[in-house]
């Protein structure tokens, strides 16, 4: 997954450098943060449409700026590994209603249901025997 530096760094790219005459005015600064901010970014999360898309913007403002690539293979972006989890076709039935059981999952396209009960801890699901 291409991965590009944060929309803040965007900003430290086009304030003055100290090796370089640079100036940024506020409207394009402004411009920049409009774009990135925008839903058609879809709010820029990782793997999504939205994210590489700004990743793609902020690297050709770099290119645009004549900064060096830091990137792999001569890049503006990098490859890093991240990790994902999910839940698929969990769901909890409760036995002891009067009406049956009742089947709790996490699709909120069923039917809204208000339960009042004690609730009783039953521990973390750890197996330690150590610790009873």
């Amino acid at each position: 997954m291409r991965h590009a530096l944060a929309a803040a760094t965007l900003f430290l790219a086009v304030t003055p450098a100290a090796a370089q005459e640079m100036r940024a005015e506020a409207s394009e600064v402004q411009a920049h943060v409009e774009f990135l901010a925008d839903d058609l970014l879809e709010g820029r999360g990782s793997g999504q449409r939205g994210y590489d898309l700004a990743a793609l913007y902020v690297a050709s403002r770099y290119r645009a700026l004549g900064l060096e690539p830091a990137g792999d293979n001569g890049t503006y972006l990098q490859d890093i590994l991240y990790r994902r989890s999910s839940l698929t076709g969990s769901e909890v039935l409760l036995n002891g209603n009067r009406n049956g059981d009742i089947k709790v999952t996490p699709n909120v396209d069923d039917e809204r249901l208000s339960i009042d009960a004690e609730l009783v801890f039953v521990g973390y699901g750890l197996e330690a025997g150590a610790y009873g």
